[in-house]
């Protein structure tokens, strides 16, 4: 008499898919990819949290501020002060003084990956985009300065790219694309500058 045998075809309960979380061999910013819980990305960063918002930060900040805690999974959860960052970034950080000093900078975010750091800078209308040429050479300079005397690889995040959609969606992936490499010509130079308003979409 054969014996059979049964084959259990019903597929595994498992937990809901994540996107990923950050592996811990991360050779260099192309290995980053979109890590999140959908849930989390959902929810999106909502109004900032009191004291965000200050006389040198801004409510565009937050949404990046959220993306970048999304992303990095670090502080859990970014709404609590203080507003410093997490493990593997940072956020107002200043070199040479800050503002203070002349010639200081205050990078808006920083980011340290293995083998590169980068400093992010949000372009605002209002402070960058629409800011006319003298702000933009200062930016310019800006940019040139912490590439040479501290090396770290500065990225500008367009505002127009993130305010607009309240789920936090498009600053969680334009936060990876700008850590994975991929870089968007400044609307302002491309001539495809356009003004938008918070939470519009």
């Amino acid at each position: 008499m054969a014996v059979q045998k049964t084959v259990d075809l019903r597929i595994p309960k498992t937990r809901k898919p994540r996107l990923g979380n950050i592996p811990q061999t991360i050779k260099g910013p192309r290995d980053l990819r979109l890590m999140v819980e959908p849930e989390r990305l959902s929810i999106g960063p909502g109004e900032p949290p009191p004291g965000f918002v200050t006389a040198t930060t801004s409510a565009s900040e937050w949404i990046a501020y959220w993306a970048s805690a999304v992303v990095f999974h670090d502080p859990p959860d970014p709404r609590r002060p203080p507003y410093f960052g997490g493990r593997d970034w940072g956020y107002q950080k200043s070199l040479d003084g800050g503002r203070r000093e002349q010639g200081g900078a205050v990078i808006d975010y920083i980011y340290w990956l293995p083998g590169e750091t980068i400093g992010m800078r949000l372009q605002t209308a209002r402070f960058h985009d629409a800011a006319g040429p003298e702000k933009e050479a200062m930016d310019r300079a800006q940019l040139v300065a912490l590439s040479w005397q501290w090396g770290i690889t500065i990225k500008d995040l367009d505002e127009q790219d993130i305010i607009a959609d309240r789920t936090g969606e498009a600053a969680v992936r334009r936060l990876v694309e700008l850590l994975g490499g991929r870089e968007r010509i400044n609307p302002g130079v491309a001539g495809t500058y356009r003004p938008v308003r918070a939470n519009s979409i």
